[in-house]
């Protein structure tokens, strides 16, 4: 029996095993993370004590909340082939201006949220400049900011505390009669049984998933990510994009900031530190390489939920927190690699 021809040439047919093996490395990085999600709960559920309770499902979702909505915004600025890792700290520092503004001085809540809205904007305005202006590459230029940013919330706290404060650590709280106490409110509150925070991802989720995938603007920022030397010859403001992006990842960071105040009730500038590595960990697991032009928010977010119960099953199960960092980073190891191999693949 001959082998088929196209153009003259003979073409070797695709056995079954031959095609395994070119679809299940991508089957698994388009699915991986919901299987390996699924894989955790399951293992969890069964070893872990109170992992299947409402009370546990209710933390998850908050903590998954905010990882969630730092991860979405994040998920567009890598897939435009830009890393903002000031998401984390900028929640401590619109949370230090927030105490400032409204507990300390009195201010209403509005000119609180517009003064913490523009302090973002102007963090990320900055990170944009240093990527677009100066050239600076988006992990040297936000690694450096996120250390500017954690220096200046700390820096305001000491400009504005009281005598009697002057030697304690940072104290302020949120109680019932103060004007920022509505965050308390929304922060813990649900709608049948499902806690405001998550119905708040939800809507960042939807928002974020129709901007990359249902709108001309989402086509631009795959373009810009994946090529962008194409994406100029195609007329697309590659600039502007990434301008754009470094001014989402701080709005996501604001309304995590808001839910994170609510639910501890003390506002802190150190809160958030550290977050960067759950955000990366997280769009990483979901199959986003640092190459850009690829990506989904969905897998993102299944990557935040696998970042969060990993930590909420270790604590359940008493692991003690020095193997739970190990865990951590083999996560976010295995991310990379992950990562790293899809790029790979793509290039072939």
């Amino acid at each position: 029996m001959t082998s088929p021809t196209i153009a003259g040439r003979a073409v070797t047919p695709i056995t079954g095993l031959e095609w395994l093996r070119r679809k299940v490395p991508e089957l698994l990085m388009e699915w991986g993370i919901f299987a390996a999600l699924a894989g955790i709960i399951v293992y969890f559920a069964i070893t872990a004590p109170n992992f299947l309770t409402a009370k546990n499902w209710q933390a998850v979702g908050n903590s998954v909340a905010v990882i969630g909505i730092l991860a979405a915004p994040f998920t567009i600025a890598l897939v435009a082939g830009q890393v903002d890792l000031t998401v984390g700290i900028m929640i401590g520092f619109v949370s230090t201006i927030f105490t400032l503004v409204v507990v300390r001085t009195d201010h209403s809540l509005v000119i609180g949220l517009l003064v913490m809205a523009l302090a973002a904007l102007v963090v990320g305005l900055i990170n944009g400049a240093l990527v677009v202006n100066f050239g600076v590459n988006s992990i040297v230029a936000t690694f450096a900011m996120l250390q500017v940013v954690f220096g200046a919330s700390y820096t305001l706290w000491k400009l504005h505390r009281t005598n009697a404060e002057s030697s304690g650590a940072f104290t302020a709280s949120l109680g019932p009669g103060d004007r920022g106490y509505s965050l308390v409110r929304l922060a813990n509150g649900d709608v049948l049984g499902i806690p405001y925070p998550v119905l708040i991802l939800a809507g960042v989720t939807l928002v974020c998933y129709l901007l990359l995938s249902r709108s001309k603007l989402g086509w631009h920022i795959y373009a810009t990510g994946g090529n962008r030397s194409a994406a100029l010859r195609s007329g697309i403001r590659v600039d502007g994009i990434t301008r754009l992006v470094f001014l989402l990842t701080p709005i996501g960071a604001l309304l995590a900031a808001l839910i994170t105040m609510g639910r501890t009730s003390q506002p802190d500038p150190g809160t958030g530190y550290g977050y960067e590595f759950d955000v990366l960990t997280a769009v990483l697991l979901g199959g986003i390489g640092f190459d850009g032009g690829v990506g989904k928010v969905e897998r993102s977010i299944a990557g935040a939920l696998f970042v969060v119960v990993l930590k909420d099953g270790l604590t359940l199960r008493n692991v003690d927190s020095s193997y739970q960092y190990m865990a951590e980073a083999i996560a976010l190891i295995l991310a990379v690699v992950l990562a790293a191999v899809g790029a790979k693949r793509r290039r072939r």
